[in-house]
C-alpha cells in the first residue's frame, strides 16, 4: 500500500469591526471568499468581534455587510497561526432629535430611515423624541418623522463620515375654535393622543397651537362635546351650538304690544328662567338646552298663557295674543265681587251687634 501524506496548513482569523469612529459593529456579517466562492459567513459577537478557525493558508476575499449594505470589500492573505485584523468600516453611529422651534423636545410615533440604495433597509426609531441609530452604513436616506399619521418631516438625508447628529424640527400648526356664543362660559380639554397629554384651556378661547398628530377635543358648558381631529395644516374647529334660543311676543287683540307681562320658563316644576315683556312686547333668553318646558304668561297677576314647549334645538318664538280688557274686566269683577262678600260681611256683624244692644235694653 502506498500513502500520500499532506501537511495542511491552517490559521485562525480574528476580525475585530469598528465604525468610522472606532465604535465596534453589532449588526455586521463577515463573508469569507476564495476566488468567488463562499468559504465560511459568521455574524459579529456582541463586542463586534469574529473568530475563523482552521482557516487553510492562501488568499482569500473578505466582505462585511452590515444592514443589508456591504460596507468593506478587502483581500486577505492568511499566511500564519493567526491572524488578527481590525477592520474599520463604513458605519456611523448618528444621533437624531425632535425639537420644536424653541427648541421643546417633540414625542414621535415614529422616526424612519429608509435606504435609497437598498429600499429593503429600514430603521425605526418609534415612540420616542430622540435617539441613537447604530451601525449605520454610509449613504443617501429618506428621513421621515410622524406623528399620529402626519409625516410632518419627509427629506432625503446624505449619510457621510462628518454627520453625527441630525434635528428634526416639528412644526406647529393655529387651531381655530369657533364658538357662536359667551366663550367665556366655556372649557375646553385638548388630548393629544400620541402623547398621552392633556391640556385644559379655560376663558377666552381663541385658538391653540398644536403639534402635527391626533387629537381629541372635549369642549364642556352645560354639556360636553367631543371632537376627534387629526391636525396636519393649521384648520378650524366650529363648534354647534345644542342650545337653544326662546322669544315670546306678547300682543292684545288689537295687536299692540304689551309691557312688563311676567313671563316664567319652568322645566319639571322649577323655574329656569323668569323676566318681563319689554315695551315692544317682547321677551327673549338663550342657553335652554334639548328638553320639556313650560312657558307661563301672567298679566295683572292673572294667568293667561300656559303651554308646554318641547325644544329640540334651534331658535324658537311664541307669539300670544291677550284680549287685555277682557281679563281687566273679569278682573275688576273679582275685585267687585270680593268687595261685596267683604260688604256683606261687614253688615251681618253690625246687624248682629244692633240686635244685641236692642235685647239688653
Amino acid at each position: 500500500k502506498n500513502y500520500v501524506q499532506f501537511h495542511l496548513k491552517l490559521g485562525d482569523l480574528v476580525m475585530l469591526l469598528n465604525d468610522i469612529r472606532g465604535k465596534s459593529i453589532t449588526h455586521g456579517i463577515m463573508y469569507l471568499k476564495k476566488e468567488g466562492r463562499l468559504v465560511v459567513s459568521k455574524a459579529t459577537s456582541s463586542g463586534g468581534t469574529i473568530i475563523v478557525e482552521d482557516v487553510p493558508y492562501g488568499k482569500y476575499e473578505v466582505e462585511i455587510n452590515v444592514r443589508g449594505i456591504t460596507v468593506y470589500n478587502a483581500s486577505l492573505q492568511v499566511n500564519k497561526p493567526e491572524v488578527d485584523l481590525i477592520v474599520r468600516c463604513n458605519v456611523t453611529t448618528l444621533s437624531v432629535k425632535v425639537i420644536d422651534a424653541q427648541g421643546k423636545k417633540v414625542l414621535t410615533t415614529y422616526i424612519r430611515m429608509i435606504s435609497t440604495r437598498n429600499g429593503k433597509l429600514v430603521i425605526s426609531l418609534n415612540n420616542t423624541s430622540e435617539g441613537m441609530i447604530r451601525d449605520l452604513p454610509l449613504g443617501e436616506y429618506r428621513l421621515i418623522a410622524c406623528r399620529a399619521s402626519v409625516a410632518f418631516y419627509n427629506k432625503t438625508l446624505r449619510v457621510d463620515e462628518h454627520l453625527q447628529c441630525i434635528n428634526i424640527t416639528c412644526p406647529t400648526y393655529s387651531v381655530v375654535i369657533e364658538i357662536p356664543q359667551n366663550r367665556q362660559k366655556y372649557k375646553l380639554l385638548i388630548i393629544d393622543l400620541t402623547s398621552n397629554s392633556t391640556q385644559l384651556v379655560s376663558g377666552n378661547i381663541g385658538s391653540v397651537k398644536l403639534y402635527p398628530g391626533r387629537y381629541v377635543f372635549v369642549l364642556s358648558d352645560d354639556f360636553d362635546r367631543s371632537y376627534t381631529l387629526v391636525v396636519s395644516k393649521d384648520t378650524t374647529i366650529r363648534v354647534r351650538s345644542t342650545s337653544s334660543s326662546l322669544k315670546v311676543v306678547l300682543t292684545d287683540s288689537k295687536g299692540a304690544p304689551i309691557a312688563g307681562a311676567k313671563i316664567t320658563i319652568l322645566r319639571g316644576g322649577e323655574i329656569i328662567k323668569q323676566g318681563t315683556t319689554n315695551s315692544e312686547g317682547v321677551f327673549s333668553t338663550a342657553e335652554l338646552t334639548s328638553g320639556e318646558y313650560q312657558v307661563q304668561i301672567t298679566v295683572d297677576g292673572k294667568l293667561v298663557y300656559l303651554k308646554p314647549l318641547i325644544i329640540t334645538g334651534g331658535d324658537y318664538v311664541i307669539r300670544a295674543s291677550v284680549n287685555l280688557g277682557m281679563c281687566r274686566n273679569k278682573l275688576m269683577k273679582s275685585y267687585v265681587a270680593i268687595a261685596l262678600v267683604v260688604i256683606s260681611a261687614i253688615m251681618i256683624i253690625l246687624r248682629d251687634r244692633l240686635l244685641s244692644i236692642i235685647r239688653r235694653k
